[in-house]
């Protein structure tokens, strides 16, 4: 076991060591001069093996099982690798290389982070057995185009960004989704995640090809959820309980929305969404600020649960919007439905109601419905149903 072996020397152009087993740290460290290397009895390698070497094309080691921490950093020129039995790779192994197109470790069963970040040709990698995999995970490969993860179970931040190629991807034991995940990636087009229950921020963002998303099992969707995706037209989440900020922001093709255990919504949900016509949301209970801003397409709400809206609340809606109920609601905040100018049925708490500024602002009949008071504060056809506070 060597430790600090040719440290800084770079004009070693051949190494051989056929009965090693073990190397230690800092191995070869800046080595700049190395093109071939195999150590066919290595077993295990310590951390910056063969740290910032431009030139190694080949590397074999057919014997090793454990990878430490930056591995081959910055071999920019390697194309082909030999580590069939390695089962643990810890982070920034092959960082910032550019030419390796083929990755085989069917043993592998953790992957730290940043593993092969900044790799640029790679299209065939066979790790189907990996089931963790850390932080940037081939982030800003833009040329794989097929890959199989079937036993993996933890994900890291920024899984797969940058990747325009990728069309297809199973999570099948997938439970928790990190910030980021696939961000960029343009192009896919089909997701199945059976088992996820939470959806951390930047999924799937500026996603330009998914049309419809299952998600069987979620709980709960964090922050820009799909921001900028503009066709996606059908959404199901049957068990899901909390979403937070710019819910399908700037989404323009959602027809179908299933939500039936929904409770808590964040801000922005929905905006400037003008293709949904309907919303059914049976146990919502809080809404946040300016949702389904510049909704001009649905025409009626119900929402028997709702005890909580914040301002803005279907603002912009301008023409469409004719009916709201919501009787267990009691404050209605600034700006909601303000510039509308369609409503014709309200229905409200049975207790008194607390109007606050530009509620219903430029409707046409807006000073008689805050003015009137009707004891079941329903308010039709241009009768008030509200009570000043």
């Amino acid at each position: 076991n060597i430790s600090d072996f040719l440290t800084y020397d770079r004009t070693i152009e051949k190494f051989d060591m056929p009965n090693l087993k073990n190397f230690g740290k800092d191995v070869l460290y800046n080595n700049r001069m190395l093109k071939k290397l195999s150590l066919p009895s290595v077993e295990t390698i310590g951390e910056n093996f063969l740290y910032n070497n431009i030139k190694i094309e080949e590397f074999s080691a057919p014997k090793l099982t454990d990878i430490s921490y930056n591995f081959l950093y910055f071999a920019t020129a390697l194309k082909k690798i030999n580590i069939e039995n390695v089962e643990s790779i810890k982070d920034n192994f092959l960082y910032s290389n550019y030419f390796l197109e083929e990755f085989y470790a069917p043993k592998l069963k953790k992957l730290g982070s940043s593993f092969l970040c900044s790799n640029s040709r790679l299209i065939n990698i066979n790790i189907e057995n990996v089931k963790e995999i850390g932080d940037d995970f081939l982030s800003y490969n833009k040329v794989l185009k097929n890959i199989e993860l079937p036993n993996v179970e933890i994900i890291g931040t920024n899984f797969l960004i940058n990747n325009n190629a990728i069309k297809k991807i199973i999570l099948p034991k997938v439970k928790i989704i990190q910030i980021f995940f696939l961000r960029n990636n343009t192009d896919l087009e089909i997701i199945e995640l059976p088992n996820v229950e939470v959806i951390l921020c930047g999924f799937l963002e500026n996603n330009k090809k998914i049309k419809n998303i299952n998600l069987p099992n979620v709980l709960e969707i964090s922050s820009d959820f799909m921001a900028k995706n503009t066709i996606l037209d059908t959404f199901v989440a049957p068990k899901l309980q909390t979403i937070q900020n710019d819910f399908l922001f700037n989404n323009q093709s959602l027809k179908q929305l299933y939500l039936p255990s929904l409770v808590s919504i964040g801000l922005n949900f929905l905006y400037y969404n003008n293709s949904l016509t309907n919303i059914d949301l049976p146990n919502i209970v809080e809404i946040g600020r300016d949702c389904l801003y510049w909704n001009n397409t649905i025409t009626n709400i119900e929402l028997s649960n709702l005890i909580k809206i914040k301002n803005g609340f279907m603002r912009l809606n301008e023409n469409s919007l004719k009916r709201f109920i919501a009787p267990k609601l009691s404050i209605i905040p600034d700006k909601t439905f303000e510039f509308n100018k369609s409503l014709e049925y309200i229905e409200l708490s049975k207790n008194e109601v607390e109007i606050k500024k530009f509620v219903l602002n430029n409707h046409p009949n807006r000073e008689e419905i805050i003015e009137q008071l009707y004891d079941n504060h329903k308010w039709c056809a241009n009768k008030a149903i509200y009570k000043k506070i």
